[in-house]
């Protein structure tokens, strides 16, 4: 696992519920590590349907191991958000492979 390859700077992220002051419940996402990761792989396409394009990116990240990772999490990287579709160990206790989606909603295309 050659360190250089590990060239991005990315953000972990966790959703936490609360309660707000008119008795709501809203979702809040915070940052539970940063992590350096290497882009494995990145595809993209489109769909149209109900007067929207939706874009979908494909990115599988690598990133060194930790335990804590899961699916309930999501991936911040350049501004981008990416869900976590599967987390895999193809190393034991060495590294972990992050497969995301990430969706681009626009309204009203021409």
């Amino acid at each position: 696992m050659a360190a250089g390859k590990f060239d991005r700077r990315i953000t972990l992220e966790a959703c936490h519920n609360r309660i707000t002051a008119a008795g709501a419940t809203e979702q809040i996402w915070t940052p539970v590590a940063s992590a350096w990761a290497e882009l494995v792989s990145s595809s993209g396409g489109e769909s149209f349907g109900d007067d929207q394009v939706t874009a979908v990116t494909r990115a599988t990240w690598r990133i060194r191991y930790r335990t804590n990772i899961t699916t309930a999490m999501r991936v911040i990287a350049r501004g981008q958000v990416y869900e976590i579709n599967e987390v895999s160990e193809p190393d034991r206790n060495r590294e972990l492979v992050l497969s995301c989606t990430a969706l681009n909603v626009q309204s009203g295309h021409a």
